[in-house]
């Protein structure tokens, strides 16, 4: 099972995030856009696990002292390029307590021997992925607002009709 954990966001936060992936693909050739129901906020990645893996990640998660913080800001989109195709994303603003809370749950997964090494975090919201922009992203311009979370999950990816699905396997509702 491929697994991560991410912040879920409410309904109405994910509403605004597709109005952000509605003004990137009028400026795009093609892409494969990331569909309202999966939009999360990644912590960090796991990748396969067994299930008595995923038992502990499970039990991790419930250990976690700190909590996220409520909400977010969204007042940036970019893009990087992954070989000839860009993917895009919304930037988060500074927020000390997500960090804070990545860095922690970062550092007790490595301690588990999950992960090995430690990435800088920077967090972003993905929108879309192989995505071929006609203008610069740049002239996606926002206006900054907040994203309320839903839960603290641990995420299962997974294919389903040829397609990426994101479920949760174990969510604390924030």
């Amino acid at each position: 099972m491929r697994v991560f954990y991410a912040l879920t966001f409410h309904a109405k936060s994910k509403e605004r995030i597709a109005g952000l992936i509605d003004d990137i693909e009028k400026i795009s050739d093609k892409g494969r856009f990331v569909p309202q129901r999966n939009l999360h906020l990644t912590l960090q990645f796991i990748g396969e696990s067994s299930l008595s893996q995923v038992e502990t990640l499970i039990n991790l998660m419930h250990e976690q002292m700190m909590s996220p913080p409520d909400l977010l800001t969204i007042s940036f989109v970019s893009s990087f390029r992954k070989r000839n195709n860009d993917i895009v994303w919304a930037g988060i603003d500074e927020n000390k307590r997500l960090v804070d809370f990545q860095r922690k749950l970062s550092s007790d997964l490595n301690s588990c021997h999950f992960i090995s090494e430690s990435i800088k975090y920077i967090p972003h919201i993905t929108l879309g992925r192989e995505v071929i922009l006609n203008q610069p992203i740049s002239d996606v311009k926002v206006n900054p607002f907040q994203v309320e979370i839903e839960s603290f999950s641990l995420m299962e990816s997974k294919r389903s009709n040829d397609k990426l699905v994101y479920e949760p396997v174990e969510s604390i509702i924030l």
